[in-house]
């Protein structure tokens, strides 16, 4: 969702489960595991699609 100040909230995921190398890997995990850095403020995982693995994640941090 998209305010009208233009930030984007995301409200909900369409499933927390990302297939990568015949891994099924829960995004919240990953997440907590990263926050957990004294040096990360935020994260996010992100589906994405790769052509030489196939499914695959991006994740946007942001410094603390």
């Amino acid at each position: 969702m998209i305010d009208e100040q233009g930030y984007v909230h995301i409200m909900s995921r369409s499933d927390d489960i990302i297939n990568v190398a015949a891994h099924r890997l829960s995004t919240g995990s990953i997440e907590e595991a990263i926050a957990s850095y004294h040096c990360v403020a935020e994260c996010c995982v992100v589906g994405m699609p790769d052509s030489q693995k196939g499914p695959s994640f991006a994740m946007p941090l942001t410094d603390a």
